[in-house]
């Protein structure tokens, strides 16, 4: 019964293999298809082409499938698998990338690999002699990826230049536009006799390429394409191979698919394979795995039979197998370009120089009498020229131990014979002339104890020449630990070092630091030319091109040592670097330069850091001038306060006493303008100085200067239009309201002075938010958020000496007469007091704009914003008030002023006169006003004595010194009243009223 089986399944199996898959209508395949010859292209006609195409199609004429191809780019095709537009690709490389998203065939379509090409003529036979050629490669290309990192291990420099693909390589070599190009090996083989080349010997980068599907897609087209591929490797004729002995125009046999030697194995497994499909019908199970696993087994063969194939072909040494008719049936790349490519297939004694007898030599191998030999033959090479070849040949049996052939390796001993012949020849002249020498042997007897001494002194040299030849080897062993201890140098230390030939100037050493401080690939760019040629260099600050003969690295090329620190090289990305310079000859021992060394560091933090600190130099120097002035304008304040305050309430006291209709009242009021002015006067010195006395509270900018806009018309006139830019939902800011009108005021005047005829000034309002970055070039100011005012016009501009005076007091470019030279510098003091900072931009016929900075309040509460008390009504009352001033003057006028209006005033020319008064007073003292700065006690710490007698008692202070004088008196304090001298009649008055009427 068991016998019977195996009949039945293979009657059963060619039935099957004989019914087609399906009938009817053909079955449509997309296929993803890109230009990878000859597998698979776009011929001219728009057409595509392959032995891809061509096997597929006898597929399809037997299966009754038709495959349509979409055309495009590798990526493309990736991507449209993944996206269901194509159901199969061809050529896909294995990777654990790729392996997510499709599934492989079992069986390789080919083992492929990278190689690089060279014309026929070319001296290029190994990876070392690429050094310094010019290499092309295809834009993209994984080959060209896997070539240039192997150069790199190697330490090789080449020039690379991308081409578009394949072809456009081998033109280029063809042509002699590049030494050598890399390509793909099925295009290598395809195409290399088109364009006369031939491989170099360099091959790299074996791998796999398969048909792929969709994942988890198309699983039965996949098989059915194993089915075929395994069938149709290893038959001869099948249409697969017939199809790559068209498109690789009869090469195929330099790409080696399966050894020769393994056709009986796949024979065998296809066998096993057809074997489990039957047992698949009954046991389907059971046998899937089994016919899985040796599926596996096979693929990974193969990939490890590619390997060794690969490896054999990168063997520098000739590796033939030839069969026991003494025909070669394999060769390695090395007996391919010795022999000729149509090597294998031939008898190897057509390639015997004549009148040997080394078949005769030979034939103890074949007849099993001896398993390996050694023999010398002269070999004629493929080109015809006679080569003498060492062979060690061994015999390869089968498992019975009968001879199947031999295996041979060989290496070209030709020259290593001509130099044996030469001393060959050398040795029977030196017989010759020991012949001679035995004839005259009795004359020249007696020179024989001499010629023995000099044996032996040759014997010592000898020795003498092995110990110096071991004391090389150690000091090359030395040289290369000093070498590799100065390589570790260069790499950590942050000077840059560059060493170039003199006098080419190319580069021969460059550390990273100077990689780093150059730019990075400049230096590869460079290695054919000058060095000092290929960079932008300028002297620092300037636009003009440093001198080359002043350079440090041509001066090191003419013998000089120098030194600079003016150098700005301009790096391949545009960006710039200030260098320090140190330049140095290096001499052979005949004192001639051969070599420029030149280390520089990066001095661009430290030529700034210098800047910098000039330029904050320049700022000090200013604010000593600027205090040195406020203190002078603070010196004179006092005195010059009180004798205001004295004029102004003289003046309105006699208005007061006079009639409506009297003349003299028109002087009192002129006299109370000019002392008014000249309060303001006196207000702007203090206000540049930042020392007057200020009241400030949380505003809107927008209410303040909307309140102004018809004031400052008035002010700068009919003939020039007035722009009010308020911005919306503006933030609050905490400042003086006064202040705001100083500033807007003499902003908008000395913009008016600016404008000849008519013209325009904008007023505008807005949000800022400053950052680290823009404080970097403002020094003055400090990043946070801003209330931004603006004030802008089209008048004449300033130039950059005037820009640098703006601020200065009393420097004014009106006429004289016209200008004190206070207005800006009273807006510079108003603006810093409130901690903010200005900026202003000009330019001659473009107009000004200032930019004032003020900081955002951060506790906005509009409880906090103070009513103005802008009334000038003079109240009155019945309360009792001390008064207590050191000037006498004042201290009367006052007095008489507080009098008149009712109040009952305890005068006191001093602390203790004020005290003895408080003491002795029999009614309630409801009010104090004491001036802050009096001989023997201060203000203050008379208010805490006279708290201690009437602890209800409310407080006024009054001074005429500047602010900062007068702060570390407390007087300034939240909650404190102050009120700053000269005041008036209706100043003081109404001040009275607010603290007496204030809450407890």
């Amino acid at each position: 019964m068991n016998k019977l089986i195996v009949p039945f399944i293979s009657v059963l199996l060619i039935l099957l293999s004989c019914l087609p898959l399906q009938a009817g209508n053909p079955t449509v395949v997309r296929v993803g298809a890109f230009d990878y010859y000859p597998g698979i292209f776009k011929d001219d006609d728009g057409i595509v082409k392959g032995f891809y195409v061509d096997a597929l199609a006898d597929l399809g004429r037997q299966e009754n499938i038709r495959f349509e191809y979409i055309y495009g780019s590798w990526s493309e095709g990736l991507e449209r698998i993944k996206s269901g537009e194509v159901d199969l690709l061809t050529s896909v490389a294995y990777t654990k990338e790729r392996a997510k998203v499709v599934d492989y065939a079992s069986m390789p379509l080919l083992t492929v690999w990278g190689e690089l090409y060279v014309p026929q003529a070319s001296d290029i036979d190994g990876i070392r002699e690429v050094q310094g050629k010019k290499i092309a490669v295809m834009k993209g290309d994984f080959n060209a990826r896997n070539f240039i990192d192997l150069v790199q291990k190697f330490d090789i420099t080449c020039e690379f230049i991308e081409l578009p693909g394949f072809d456009a390589v081998f033109k280029a070599i063809a042509t002699k536009k590049v030494d050598a190009g890399v390509v793909n090996s099925t295009f290598g083989v395809a195409k290399m006799k088109e364009y006369h080349l031939r491989s170099s010997g360099v091959v790299f980068n074996p791998f796999d390429i398969y048909f792929a599907v969709a994942k988890g897609k198309n699983q039965e087209l996949l098989n059915l394409l194993d089915h075929y591929l395994i069938t149709w490797r290893h038959q001869a004729d099948s249409p697969y191979n017939k199809a790559r002995q068209k498109w690789s125009h009869g090469s195929t046999g330099l790409i080696k698919l399966i050894p020769r030697w393994l056709v009986t194995a796949l024979v065998a497994l296809i066998l096993l394979a057809l074997g489990s499909a039957a047992f698949i019908i009954m046991l389907r199970k059971q046998v899937r795995s089994k016919t899985s696993s040796a599926f596996e087994s096979l693929k990974r063969y193969q990939l490890l039979q590619a390997r060794q194939e690969a490896i054999l072909s990168a063997v520098p040494d000739i590796i033939m197998e030839a069969d026991t008719n003494k025909v070669y049936t394999w060769s390695n790349r090395a007996g391919s370009d010795f022999f000729g490519d149509d090597v294998v297939g031939k008898a190897y004694e057509s390639y015997f120089a004549e009148g040997q007898n080394t078949a005769q030599i030979i034939r103890p191998l074949y007849d099993g009498t001896e398993e390996s030999m050694y023999v010398e033959s002269r070999q004629r090479r493929k080109d015809g020229d006679i080569r003498i070849l060492a062979w060690w040949c061994k015999a390869l049996t089968d498992e019975h131990g009968t001879v199947t052939g031999t295996l041979s390796t060989a290496r070209d001993i030709t020259e290593q014979k001509q130099t044996e012949s030469s001393l060959h020849d050398a040795n029977e002249r030196l017989q010759q002339q020991y012949d001679q020498l035995q004839v005259i042997e009795g004359s020249l007897r007696e020179q024989n104890d001499e010629l023995l001494s000099a044996e032996e002194r040759l014997r010592k040299q000898i020795n003498e020449y092995k110990t110096s030849q071991d004391l090389l080897k150690e000091s090359e062993s030395a040289l290369k630990r000093q070498n590799s201890l100065f390589s570790s140098l260069l790499k950590i230390i942050p000077i840059g070092v560059l060493m170039v030939e003199a006098p080419s100037g190319k580069p021969l050493v460059a550390n990273e630091a100077a990689l780093q401080l150059l730019g990075r690939g400049i230096i590869p760019d460079t290695s054919k030319t000058n060095v000092t040629t290929s960079y932008k260099i300028f002297k620092a600050g300037t636009s003009e091109p440093y001198p080359p003969d002043k350079m440090p690295i041509q001066l090191a090329m003419c013998g000089v040592t120098s030194h600079v620190d003016d150098l700005e090289v301009e790096r391949p990305d545009g960006t710039k670097s200030l260098l320090e310079v140190f330049g140095a000859p290096l001499t052979d021992d005949n004192g001639n330069v051969w070599a420029s060394l030149v280390s520089f560091i990066d001095i661009t933090g430290r030529k700034q850091a210098e800047v910098e600190k000039d330029q904050l130099e320049r700022q000090l120097q200013h604010a000593q001038k600027m205090e040195s002035v406020g203190r002078l304008a603070g010196g004179v304040a006092h005195d010059f306060n009180n004798m205001l305050t004295v004029i102004l309430c003289h003046a309105h006291l006699g208005l007061m006493r006079l009639e409506p209709a009297n003349p003299v009242q028109a002087d009192l009021q002129e006299i109370i303008n000019t002392a008014e002015r000249s309060a303001a006067l006196t207000r702007q010195l203090l206000a540049f100085a930042r020392k007057q006395t200020i009241a400030p509270r949380v505003l809107d900018l927008n209410e303040i200067i909307s309140g102004m806009l018809r004031m400052l018309q008035r002010l700068i006139g009919e003939n020039i239009t007035l722009t009010w830019q308020p911005a919306e939902e503006l933030w609050q800011t905490k400042v003086d309201p006064s202040q705001i009108d100083q500033i807007l005021a003499n902003l908008c005047v000395n913009a008016s002075d600016a404008i000849l005829d008519t013209g325009r000034i904008t007023i505008g309002t807005s949000n800022s938010i400053i950052d680290a970055e823009y404080c970097q070039t403002n020094r003055e100011a400090t990043p946070g958020e801003y209330v931004h005012l603006c004030v802008s016009d089209d008048g004449f501009g300033m130039d950059r000496e005037t820009l640098t005076h703006i601020y200065e007091p009393f420097y004014t470019t009106k006429d004289l007469g016209k200008g004190t030279g206070l207005g800006l510098a009273t807006v510079y003091g108003a603006v810093k007091q409130n901690n903010g900072f200005i900026n202003v931009y000009s330019k001659p016929g473009l107009g000004t704009t200032f930019s004032i900075y003020l900081p955002r309040d951060a506790n906005i509460n509009d409880s906090q914003k103070l009513a103005d008390s802008a009334t000038e009504a003079v109240l009155g009352g019945n309360e009792t008030i001390l008064l207590v001033e050191d000037e006498l003057a004042i201290l009367n006028i006052a007095a008489q002023m507080l009098e008149g209006q009712g109040y009952t005033v305890l005068s006191a020319n001093s602390p203790g006169e004020a005290i003895n008064l408080a003491r002795e007073h029999a009614g309630k003292i409801r009010m104090l006003i004491t001036d802050v700065v009096m001989p023997a006690m201060n203000g203050r710490d008379l208010a805490n004595t006279i708290l201690s007698l009437y602890p209800e008692i409310k407080c006024l202070f009054i001074s005429g010194y500047t602010a900062d004088f007068i702060a570390h008196h407390g007087v300034l304090d939240e909650g404190v009243h102050f009120i700053q001298k000269p005041f008036s009649l209706p100043s003081i008055t109404t001040k009275v009223r607010e603290v007496l009427d204030g809450a407890q």
